[in-house]
């Protein structure tokens, strides 16, 4: 839960067969809180224009994060990460609340994304939140003691918060990836879409939507009837929950990496590829999956019990509509949903930091991949990229370049104490 110091990410992959690159992805949820919902105490979320019968919040996207603007009780805006896989309203950092007017009333616990542990929070009550044209009054956030996300040093920029479905599960949530914008409707004038859009039936528990999906593993078996957690909060394409199923296994050819950010801090698991992901009529082949090793001793909550989650890099490639009410997920494929899904090829993990967060620094290189044999180090500074200056590229950008097709050279200048070292490679299919 995606100028700071430099922060270096405990992503240091240890390969189960074969070198594969580390994922340079985001897990985003928020799991099971240990006190009664915030959606139950007294709230409101409303229009500004009561006449309106829908509204539409632009957003922008981070490495497959949606983030909208947020202004908490009038304060300066900040940026909060919509997230379907999260139920309640989430401040990151405990400091900003003396500068937004907030109040905090008892600590509670949060258990956090590896559902070991513990994290210290706080309740703060009649928070007033604008969100564009939408206006949520008198709401309940959880505030984390400290950061431990830090999603900066991955997207380039700050995060602030998280918005659960407490605010948006009264309608009905329009996301349009390739036009950026949220809309929410009225549950009372929404009409199913047609055309092209196929319904599939959803089951919301605790506010989190689930769908069923079936997948060919790796070892041939064919699993129906899997729960994954419909997770706009999660910058990857799948995450498969290892052991909660009997035949859910991590695959032998997988690589142990951090699969993500979460409550907590990084969230260990694999990379993997599965032959086949069924949701509805659709089928995806080839597909590029994060594993979690759940242990079989674990007894997870009801609330967040699932064999899996579907996030952004696998849902963008649809338009989607989300009745919490009537638990339906109506989806369009875009023109090259079925097209294939790409990793990096480079075997480089960066950060950024510096000034403003615009450099992009080398936080660890896969052994035996293309930018290990380059010569290539921990700690060294990106200067440019195929002779673009980095500080003119985001992250996204860059990692972009590094799932180019196989083959392709990729020349690069870094910093390394105090000198400036040119290197090329060529990329290689690594997972």
């Amino acid at each position: 839960m995606h100028g700071h110091p430099l922060w270096v990410p405990q992503l240091t992959p240890m390969h189960r067969s074969s070198p594969h690159t580390p994922s340079f992805l985001l897990l985003l949820t928020l799991f099971c809180l240990l006190l009664p919902s915030a959606a139950a105490q007294d709230w409101g979320v409303f229009f500004k224009d009561e006449e309106l019968t829908e509204v539409v919040l632009p957003f922008e996207m981070k490495s497959h994060l949606i983030l909208i603007p947020v202004r908490i009780n009038g304060g300066p805006p900040m940026k909060f990460i919509f997230d379907t896989g999260a139920e309640n309203i989430v401040l990151l950092e405990k400091a900003f609340l003396p500068f937004l007017g907030m109040t905090v009333t008892r600590e509670i616990k949060v258990l956090g994304a590896d559902m070991l542990k513990d994290l210290r929070a706080y309740l703060s009550p009649n928070v007033d939140l604008s969100i564009g044209p939408l206006e949520a009054r008198r709401q309940n956030l959880v505030v984390l003691e400290r950061n431990t996300l830090q999603l900066e040093r991955l997207l380039g920029e700050e995060v602030h918060g998280i918005l659960g479905a407490s605010l948006f599960r009264m309608f009905v949530i329009h996301i349009d990836y390739r036009r950026r914008q949220l809309r929410l409707k009225r549950k009372a004038s929404f009409k199913p879409p047609g055309g092209k859009y196929r319904e599939l039936p959803i089951s919301v528990m605790h506010q989190r939507p689930f769908v069923e999906a079936a997948i060919i593993t790796p070892q041939g078996d064919t699993l129906r009837d899997l729960r994954f957690l419909i997770d706009t909060g999660a910058g990857l394409t799948a995450l498969v929950s290892a052991h909660t199923h009997p035949d859910l296994e991590v695959p032998k050819t997988s690589i142990l990496t951090s699969v993500g950010a979460g409550l907590g801090g990084q969230v260990s698991g694999f990379v993997s590829r599965v032959p086949r992901l069924e949701i509805g009529p659709f089928a995806f082949q080839d597909m590029v999956t994060s594993f979690q090793d759940i242990p079989d001793s674990l007894q997870w909550p009801v609330s967040v019990s699932r064999n899996g989650l579907i996030g952004n890099e696998l849902l963008s490639r649809f338009g989607v509509w989300l009745d919490y009410v009537d638990e339906r997920l109506y989806v369009r494929p875009v023109r090259k949903w079925h097209e294939a899904f790409r990793y990096d090829r480079s075997g480089l993990v960066l950060v950024a930091g510096g000034e403003n967060l615009r450099e992009m620094v080398i936080s660890h290189i896969v052994e035996g991949s293309p930018a290990a044999h380059a010569g290539l180090q921990r700690g060294d500074r990106l200067v440019s990229v195929n002779g673009v200056p980095a500080r003119w590229r985001s992250m996204a950008s860059v990692a972009k370049v590094l799932r180019k097709r196989i083959g392709k050279r990729i020349k690069l200048v870094v910093e390394r104490n105090g000198q400036r070292l040119r290197t090329e490679f060529r990329l290689e299919k690594l997972i």
